[in-house]
């Protein structure tokens, strides 16, 4: 005959925490909740507006650049012997001022489409060894035909080959006010991508620091509010028992 008797279940072993840890864990994790939650609307906020500055500093060199080149000269470069025009170095001599007086801008040339329609260099800003004239093109073909139809067009992270350049192409006008060309300016996309991760990772070590230190000071703060409640506790106590 079976007389075991059912035993309840053992139970459970609780690990009891100090008041003090409890109150410094909620002031101190409700504080790093509304520091988190800054700290993403402010790189937000931090990013819009770099990306804000770059194509505004872009668009306004570009939009210079293309003022400043001979429009129904520039409309005529079509060979290497070009070259020794005053009017090719001038529009040369822009585009390298663009380069060197911005950090942002990488490269600047201008560009026209050919009888066929097919996009070649015409004016490249290196000094050092610029692509011939009529060279062909053979990127970002649809967005400078949408330039071509006369309005300043900014193209963040177009790809080639080489990798992802914010490029701003602005028209080059002639004294018709047809457009006879684009204006070129990039600025290397990678680039901006790394100097904002460097930014990201000094905020995130910043409000990392905050936020250990506010959960110390909620730790000590939590540390002595404990104890004015534990002689409350404790004085409520004497009292119920008569002897206050």
């Amino acid at each position: 005959m079976d007389l075991s008797v059912d035993q309840p279940p053992a139970p459970r072993a609780r690990v009891a925490f100090p008041l003090w840890i409890k109150l410094g864990v909620l002031f101190g994790g409700v504080y790093g909740l509304a520091v988190a939650g800054y700290g993403a609307w402010d790189w937000r906020a931090l990013v819009a507006e770099q990306q804000r500055a770059e194509q505004a500093e872009l668009e306004e060199l570009a939009v210079v650049v293309a003022a400043g080149i001979a429009g129904d000269a520039h409309a005529t470069f079509a060979v290497e012997s070009d070259r020794a025009r005053p009017e090719f170095a001038r529009a040369a001599q822009l585009l390298r001022f663009a380069t060197e007086r911005s950090e942002l801008v990488y490269y600047a040339s201008t560009c026209a489409p050919d009888d066929q329609g097919f996009w070649r260099y015409v004016v490249d800003g290196d000094r050092d060894a610029p692509y011939p004239v009529g060279f062909p093109l053979f990127d970002g073909i649809a967005e400078r035909n949408r330039a071509w139809e006369g309005r300043l067009l900014f193209v963040p992270g177009l790809r080639d080959e080489s990798g992802r350049w914010d490029t701003v192409l602005a028209p080059i006008r002639g004294s018709d006010g047809a457009v006879v060309g684009l204006v070129e300016l990039i600025a290397d996309a990678d680039r901006s991508d790394l100097v904002l991760e460097g930014r990201f990772w000094r905020m995130v070590y910043q409000f990392a620091g905050g936020v250990a230190a506010a959960l110390l000071l909620a730790f000590g703060c939590g540390r002595l509010l404990s104890q004015d409640l534990g002689r409350l506790v404790r004085a409520a106590e004497r009292v119920a028992a008569g002897r206050l």
